[in-house]
């Protein structure tokens, strides 16, 4: 076992997607000789473990959504005695560059990438998914900042830890989708974090103020700048902005929504914020 791990959590349905594009880019980009790449292994595939040979796998139960249960789960790894870990998904992220060096002495901090206040905010659809004696404490937290993207979280064993059990507690259920951003964000604001510089979360369909080329499926700045941690996040296929999101040659190429998202999630976060609790 190494110092660190960079740990990420999945099931069969994109397990293709974190043999052949996470795990190839993390292997190919990340000096790796002080840190593990674990996986919370909710049922994959044999074929698809042995695509990831130096991988270690945490048999995990797939009884929630698995956006809840990687916190549970995460305690598991801890147990191991991590000194630190860089939680990531694991279907819709890829790597470009080493990003070891985000690993440091400073084992008892939460770092995480946050978005810009326009980002979509959906903690009013959600909140009522959280026990009653969090739901206003929570609102009145997170209201008016910006949110750290739970796609990628770094943090020591001890800050981690209370993260993950916090957070297990507040759900009414673990099967719940949505929770995660919210309650992770209540937590994070709560007891403190540091933010991470934009590029090692990148979510191509946020407002960074910069735009982004693909040459060759590798992504880059506008300014030449080739971007760490790429995040192709939208919820479901039809909304990702890259269509054949991936690693390699062939992969990676803008869809329309890319162009078309920013106006829409501005008219829906707009929506969102005007209707009651009760809506919902």
């Amino acid at each position: 076992m190494k110092k660190y791990a960079i740990v990420t959590a999945c099931n069969a349905n994109h397990g293709n997607f974190l043999a052949d594009h996470w795990y190839q880019s993390a292997v190919n980009s990340i000096d790796l000789s002080n840190i593990d790449l674990v996986i919370l292994d909710y049922n994959l595939l044999d074929a698809q473990r042995q695509r990831m040979p130096q991988a270690i796998f945490v048999e995990c139960v797939e009884d929630g959504h698995i956006v809840n249960l990687r916190f549970r789960d995460l305690l598991k790894v801890f147990e191991m005695g991590y000194a630190q870990v860089l939680m990531c998904d694991g279907g819709d992220i890829i790597f470009q560059v080493d990003v070891s060096d985000l690993f440091s002495d400073e084992e008892n901090v939460m770092r995480g990438v946050v978005e810009s206040t326009k980002a979509m905010r959906y903690e009013r659809a959600v909140i009522n998914k959280f026990k009653e004696e969090y739901q206003k404490e929570i609102i009145d937290t997170i209201k008016d900042k910006g949110l750290v993207n739970a796609g990628v979280l770094l943090g020591g064993r001890e800050a981690f830890q209370r993260i993950c059990r916090e957070y297990i507690t507040m759900v009414k259920r673990l099967d719940s989708f949505g929770t995660d951003m919210v309650g992770i964000n209540y937590l994070l604001y709560r007891y403190g974090f540091e933010p991470l510089e934009y590029y090692y979360n990148f979510i191509v369909i946020n407002f960074w103020g910069e735009s982004i080329k693909i040459k060759d499926g590798k992504f880059y700045t506008q300014s030449g700048r080739l971007i760490p941690i790429v995040h192709n996040a939208g919820g479901v296929k039809l909304t990702r902005p890259i269509m054949g999101f991936g690693y390699g040659r062939g992969t990676n190429r803008l869809s329309p929504l890319y162009y078309l998202a920013k106006p829409f999630m501005r008219l829906l976060n707009w929506l969102i914020r005007l209707l009651p609790i009760d809506f919902f």
